[in-house]
């Protein structure tokens, strides 16, 4: 008789250590940071801050509250990242437009 594949949730990181980046990223980040980043590492820097270090990636509830709390404030500049990236730029200029 076979027996159905055992389903298993990925380890999560623990909340009060950085979230691992690889060379990779780090040099995007970099490269990001000094106004250099290629097409290319411009989306792996953003999916990196926004999946990893702002905890898009993971469950935010944790086993106690201070751990949740610390995981829903990361997910919230991950949120705000992901509104910018979807903003309907020609309705925030009307917005923000100056009325003089």
């Amino acid at each position: 008789m076979n027996k159905a594949p055992v389903m298993k949730a990925a380890p999560r990181p623990p909340i009060d250590q950085a979230p691992h980046a690889p060379v990779a990223v780090v040099a995007a980040i970099k490269a990001l940071h000094r106004g250099e980043a290629s097409e290319h590492q411009q989306q792996l820097a953003l999916e990196w801050i926004v999946r990893e270090a702002g905890g898009k990636a993971h469950f935010p509830y944790q086993a106690n509250d201070r751990d949740t709390a610390f995981a829903l404030g990361r997910l919230f500049v991950a949120d705000l990242i992901v509104g910018c990236f979807n903003a309907d730029l020609s309705s925030l200029r009307r917005d923000h437009a100056d009325p003089t």
